[in-house]
C-alpha cells in the first residue's frame, strides 16, 4: 500500500471503519514507514483535541424561533421547485419540455459554435506568453525519461565521476568543434537529488500524493537502471531528514527485490 493510499485511510483507521483486510494492510505500512507513522501521530492528536472542546449549548428559544419561521413559510418550496415538481411528475409535460430543450440547443449551438472559430488569434498570444511560469514549473515535474531524454546517456561506474566510455581517437579536422568553450552536460534528475537531496525532499512534499507517487516511482526505476542505488541510498541517510530515509528504504527494498539471487 503507498504512501497516498494510507494517508486518505488515517481517519477511517482511527474510527474503527477499515474493514479488517485494509486495517491490516495499514497496520503493515505504519510499521514500515516513519512518515506515515509520524502523520498518523499527529492526526490522533488533533482529534483528542477536537474532542476535548465545551460542548455549546443551544439558546433556550431556538426552537420556538425555528417553527416560527417555518410558519412564515420560510420552508415552502419556491414557484421555479413548483414549476419543475410538476413537469417531473407528468411524463408529457416532461417529455414536451425535453423536446423544447432539443430544439433551442440545435437552433443556438450553430451560431455560438462559428463565434467561437471566428475569433481572433491575437488572443491566443498572450495566453502562451502568460504561460511561460506554468512550463518551468512542469519541468521541474516532468516525467523522468524527459529529463533525461534531453542529454545522452552515459555510464558511469558507481562510486565515479568520471565516464567509462573513451573516444576512439582524435576527430579529424573537418569535424572538429569550433573553438571556445564547451556546453556543460545537462543535469540528471539523479544528480539534483545528489547535489541537495533536501531541496529535492521538499519539493516532493510540496506535490500533491498521486503525483508525488507516479515522481518516486519513476525516480526509483531510474535509479536502478542506472546503477546508482546505493550511491542514491546513501546520499538520503546523510540527508538527516526522516522523509528522506523513507524514500531510501524504499529504494533500498525495490533495488533488492529486483536485483538476481
Amino acid at each position: 500500500m503507498k504512501h497516498g493510499e494510507v494517508s486518505d485511510r488515517l481517519g477511517p483507521y482511527l474510527e474503527g471503519d477499515l474493514p479488517l483486510q485494509q486495517r491490516a494492510l495499514v497496520d503493515a505500512h505504519l510499521d514500515a514507514c516513519p512518515s506515515c507513522a509520524e502523520e498518523l501521530k499527529e492526526l490522533r492528536a488533533t482529534i483528542g483535541l477536537l474532542r476535548s472542546l465545551p460542548e455549546i449549548e443551544a439558546p433556550t428559544n431556538l426552537a420556538s424561533r425555528v417553527m416560527a419561521r417555518v410558519q412564515e413559510g420560510e420552508g415552502q418550496p419556491t414557484a421555479w421547485t413548483r414549476l419543475l415538481d410538476i413537469l417531473l411528475r407528468s411524463r408529457p409535460l416532461a417529455l414536451g419540455a425535453a423536446a423544447a430543450g432539443a430544439v433551442v440547443l440545435a437552433v443556438l449551438a450553430p451560431g455560438w459554435l462559428a463565434r467561437q472559430t471566428e475569433a481572433p488569434q491575437t488572443a491566443a498570444v498572450p495566453a502562451s506568453q502568460s504561460d511561460a511560469s506554468d512550463l518551468a514549473l512542469l519541468s521541474r515535474i516532468a516525467p523522468l525519461s524527459v529529463w533525461t531524454a534531453q542529454a545522452p546517456l552515459v555510464r558511469r561506474p558507481l562510486g565515479s565521476s568520471a565516464p567509462s566510455d573513451e573516444p576512439v581517437g582524435p576527430l579529424p579536422p573537418e569535424a572538429a568543434p569550433p573553438a571556445g568553450p564547451a556546453p556543460g552536460p545537462i543535469d540528471s534528475h539523479i544528480d539534483e537529488l545528489l547535489r541537495d537531496p533536501g531541496r529535492f525532499v521538499d519539493e516532493l512534499s510540496e506535490m500533491p500524493l498521486a503525483e508525488r507517487d507516479r515522481e518516486l516511482s519513476a525516480l526509483l526505476e531510474e535509479v536502478i537502471r542506472a546503477g546508482r542505488a546505493a550511491e542514491v541510498v546513501q546520499t538520503l541517510r546523510m540527508a538527516g531528514d526522516r522523509r528522506a530515509d523513507a524514500i531510501a528504504e524504499g529504494l533500498e527494498r525495490t533495488a533488492s527485490a529486483g536485483s538476481p539471487p
